[in-house]
This record gives structure tokens, sequence and C-alpha cells, in this order.
């Protein structure tokens, strides 16, 4: 992947503070009992019922906040491939100093280190993990307790494009941020 081809991925990632608010909206929201009036089947659940429901919910809201941050590193693509491309041009016109200074930067910045923001990519795809499975787990105890017209009401709404959109993000963020690595390292190398 050249760095043209790059920043345009990374200029397409979905996101991920939009998706986590779509998500919330159209799931977590639907299994409070307050606010899914239109969705009548999940106000008869027993009690019992909803409690192991909300066993799963409240760490939940803490795990959704993790999440948004991934759209953190949605900008922090966003600046590693607007730097590589600084990079490569002052390479190209034999600016040593600047490409130094942009080298460092990638390297030592607070913000913006590469180290660091390796680790927040996996970090994010760890929590995508966990909401996926907690999704799937509160999923299967809801369906076991509705009738099948109910099912295939709650199946449709959208709330799964939205876990497979974060899904997807996380994996393309960690092949993006291998890809600026191999970039960089590339670009370092010619100097």
């Amino acid at each position: 992947m050249d760095l043209r081809q790059l920043k345009k991925e990374v200029e397409g990632l979905p996101r991920v503070d939009t998706a986590i608010s779509d998500f919330q909206q159209n799931w977590v929201k639907l299994l409070r009992v307050n606010s899914n009036s239109h969705l009548p089947f999940v106000q008869v659940f027993s009690s019992d019922v909803r409690k192991q429901i909300n066993s799963y919910l409240g760490p939940f809201q803490n795990l959704m906040l993790e999440i948004r941050q991934g759209q953190n590193i949605n900008e922090k693509l966003f600046h590693y491939a607007r730097s590589l491309v600084e990079l490569k041009l002052t390479t190209l016109n034999g600016d040593a100093r600047k490409a130094k200074l942009i080298t460092t930067r990638l390297l030592k910045d607070e913000v913006f280190n590469m180290a660091q923001t390796i680790e927040e990519v996996r970090e994010f795809e760890h929590n995508v993990t966990k909401l996926s499975k907690v999704y799937a787990v509160v999923n299967e105890i809801m369906e076991e307790h509705l009738s099948l017209e109910e099912k295939i009401h709650f199946t449709q709404l959208p709330h799964r494009k939205y876990v497979e959109t974060l899904v997807k993000t996380a994996a393309v963020q960690k092949q993006l941020m291998g890809e600026v690595g191999k970039q960089f390292v590339s670009l370092v190398g010619k100097r």
C-alpha cells in the first residue's frame, strides 16, 4: 500500500463515536424498562431476567466510554498518514533537519508517539471484542424468553450493524497501524 492509498483508507474509517452512540440508542436503550415503550416484550421480562440482563449492562457503560475513545485512534492514524507524506516530501527534498523533527515527533511526542498508539489499538480491539461477547450473551438471554415473532422483530432492529461496524473498525485500525509502521520504517531507512 502506498502513502496515498494509506491516507485514503484512513479517511474512510467510520466514526467510532457515532457507531457507539447509535449502538447505545438502538440496543442499550431498548433494554432499559423506562425507554422501550415501543417494545412491550422487553417490559414483560421477569425480574430475574431483567436482573440477569442488568448484571451485564452495569459494567457495560464504562466499556462503551472506553470504546468511544477509539475515535482518537482514527484521528491519530490520519495524523500519521499526513506526517508520513510530509516525511517523504522532506526526504525527497533533502531536508534532513525537518525529517528528523518529524521522525522524533512520531516516536516521542506525548500524544502522537506510535508505540502508545499501537497499545491503544490493541486495547480498543480488546474492548470491542468484550462488547461483542456481552452483546451476544445478552441477546442469547433475551432470545430464550421471546416468542418467534418477537425474536424476528428484535433481530431486525439495526443494533447488530453497529457492533459489526465497531468490530470491522478495530480490525482495519490494526491493519492500518501496521501499514503506518511499515511505511515509517521504509522512509526512515531511506534517509
